[in-house]
């Protein structure tokens, strides 16, 4: 699981922000956002939301059972990731791997989903919404582009495919 540090460094990279003009934007110094970040101070968490929020990020807390399938993990950031999604162009979300095939969350499993993409409405690659997605879900997650359907059939990367 990404800690605190870890989760707002990626959070301000991703939104192209120095750690100044975080702290300018945020109310705070540029010496508490570098606390923050190099791990030797832990925010609270309502500081922690209002940094993410700067950055264009919601923090999102669930609680987290050992032994739930993972399709419910991913299910549980469903508005967000379809929220990112958008912003990107991406659309028709499938998830596919351990999650689609009923594996159970061990904390640690990458996430995997394919995807159509329109460049025309979107503003980044998927490779960027896999970034984002990474930083919400606080675990790796992968997104390739959905290839081209076979005739009459899905290909290897449609089966089993969950809609998201």
């Amino acid at each position: 699981m990404t800690n605190a540090a870890d989760l707002l460094r990626e959070a301000r990279t991703r939104a192209r922000l120095s750690q100044t003009e975080l702290a300018r934007r945020s109310g705070t110094s540029q010496a508490a956002v570098a606390r923050y970040e190099s791990g030797q101070v832990s925010p609270a968490v309502s500081t922690l939301e209002r940094l993410l929020h700067v950055c264009g990020y919601r923090l999102g807390l669930r609680p987290a059972e050992p032994g739930h399938l993972l399709i419910d993990v991913i299910t549980s950031f469903r508005p967000e990731i379809l929220e990112r999604a958008a912003v990107h162009g991406a659309t028709n979300l499938q998830v596919v791997g351990s999650a689609a095939r009923g594996e159970r969350d061990t904390g640690s499993t990458p996430i995997e989903l394919v995807a159509d993409i329109d460049a025309e409405h979107g503003t980044g690659t998927l490779g960027d919404l896999a970034e984002d997605l990474t930083v919400i879900m606080g675990r790796r997650v992968t997104v390739a582009l959905r290839g081209p359907r076979p005739p009459g059939g899905l290909g290897p990367a449609h089966a089993g495919g969950i809609p998201l």
